[in-house]
């Protein structure tokens, strides 16, 4: 369960050459969107964690400099984490990661809400509107500048109305889902945790995909999956 928690965490959190785009819609397939940028940790520990993200209209893929990678399939509804360390992998339905990332936070995903502040401002040249997510028991803040242009954000919206995170119901305004170029999270209680994110480059590669694909030579982790089910699972 530790090694996710990076992963999780940054789910919350944690993802324009529009005349060359025209034509690439027109004879291939349209181009992965690629943020890079660091995720930022301030309590419990204190680290700086620089982060690759691919998003297709199929599946993303998140890459951590150290850390597993994260590879998401809409297709098949599942989660692959694959841990170049120990090489090894596990995969996990989609359905449940948002258990997962309440827990490795410590927040509760029930009654939690979104809201635009009203605040705007330019990041990457990008217009993004504030957007608020919060809920009690304990207190839990998500505060990020989310991309509107939907030709950046449709494909990160897509990821996280995948995976299901609480504030994607109800067919929220776009603006709620859209990419976070920025943003902060804090969860007070028993466990407090406090982090902060930017993307620092935006781009396109038609070559790039999420590769929802075992490494060759990597084997199961059979425990990871047994520990994860959890009792009474």
């Amino acid at each position: 369960m530790t090694r996710l928690r990076f992963l999780t965490r940054a789910l919350h959190g944690l993802l324009p050459a529009a005349g060359t785009l025209m034509l690439l819609h027109a004879t291939a397939a349209p181009a992965a969107v690629i943020a890079e940028g660091t995720y930022t940790i301030s309590s419990p520990e204190r680290r700086a964690v620089p982060f690759r993200m691919v998003l297709t209209p199929s599946g993303a893929r998140i890459t951590p400099a150290v850390g597993e990678t994260l590879v998401f399939s809409y297709e098949k509804k599942s989660a692959l984490i694959i841990d170049s360390a120990s090489r090894s992998y596990f995969l996990l339905p989609l359905e449940l990661v948002p258990p997962l990332i309440a827990t490795g936070l410590g927040y509760n995903p029930n009654g939690i809400g979104a809201t635009a502040s009203g605040a705007s401002k330019t990041l990457l040249g990008q217009s993004c509107s504030e957007v608020l997510v919060s809920g009690n028991a304990p207190r839990f803040t998500l505060l990020a500048c989310r991309a509107a242009d939907p030709e950046w954000s449709r494909d990160y919206a897509r990821l996280e109305r995948a995976v299901g995170l609480p504030w994607t119901g109800a067919n929220p305004p776009a603006i709620f889902v859209g990419l976070p170029l920025s943003g902060r999270i804090d969860v007070e209680g028993a466990r407090p945790y406090r982090a902060s994110w930017e993307i620092t480059r935006l781009s396109r590669d038609e070559r790039a995909g999420e590769d929802f694909t075992v490494p060759a030579g990597y084997r199961m982790d059979l425990e990871r999956i047994l520990s994860l089910q959890g009792p009474g699972r």
